[in-house]
């Protein structure tokens, strides 16, 4: 190096990268995600028909797991978790199955009232 640099030049070129970069995101236009389509009545008539589906006690955890927002949804699914004696991982993962099911259900319903 002819400037009289001294030292390792790797860390001084990772350093220059990474401005550029900066400099390239910090210029870069942010493009707006798309809203989603507004749900519609087929919609609702299908989550109804796919919640009634699921047995009893897992059509009330549903709706008692999404009941709330926010905070409080928190200490809500704390205190669900307790009250059936599982941990709060274990409700996630049972939810997330349940959901799963629902999500193809609803995709089943939908499918249909389209070809209708």
């Amino acid at each position: 190096m002819d400037g009289g640099y001294v030292g390792d030049p790797i860390p001084y070129f990772y350093g220059v990268a990474r401005n550029v970069l900066r400099e390239y995101v910090k210029k870069r236009p942010i493009e707006p995600l798309p809203l989603p389509d507004p749900p519609r009545e087929e919609d609702y008539q299908c989550l109804e028909r796919c919640l009634e589906q699921l047995t009893p006690k897992n059509r009330e955890l549903v709706l008692e797991y999404y009941g709330l927002e926010k905070k409080a949804k928190i200490g809500h699914r704390k205190q669900l978790a307790e009250r059936l004696g599982i941990r709060l991982n274990a409700l996630r993962i049972r939810m997330h199955r349940i959901r799963e099911n629902l999500q193809r259900c609803m995709e089943k319903c939908l499918e249909l009232t389209k070809t209708r």
